[in-house]
This record gives structure tokens, sequence and C-alpha cells, in this order.
């Protein structure tokens, strides 16, 4: 979980496939709303076609990071 500007963001694998992160957003870390996915697996082919693991994200320079 990441805090930027006040607001608790919060980024969550989607089981059983494991094909795209989720993100949520909070004002209090109680009530939470889900927005617009993070990320998904790649098109066919591509190298992260399969399934996305575990992920870090974190803020640098006003943007957040994600490695996966």
């Amino acid at each position: 979980m990441i805090v930027s500007d006040g607001v608790y963001h919060l980024f969550h694998l989607i089981i059983p496939n494991h094909d795209y992160i989720a993100h949520a957003v909070s004002n209090d870390g109680m009530s939470w709303k889900r927005i617009k996915n993070a990320l998904f697996v790649g098109d066919p082919g591509d190298w992260d076609d399969d399934m996305i693991w575990t992920m870090n994200t974190y803020k640098a320079n006003d943007r957040f990071i994600m490695y996966y």
C-alpha cells in the first residue's frame, strides 16, 4: 500500500488467474473504492503473457513504479 497526497493506494492480484492487478483507493484506510486496473498480462507471445505473480510498487518523482 502507498499513501500519496493523503490517499491510500492498494494494488493487488486477482486470483485464480493472476491476469491483472487491481487498484483501489481510500481516504481513511477502511472504506475502499476500486478504480481502473493497474496492469494486465501481455498479449499472446509477449514476455509477460502468462501470469502476474508477486509485485512491488513504490512512488518516485510523483510516479508509481511497479516491478512484477
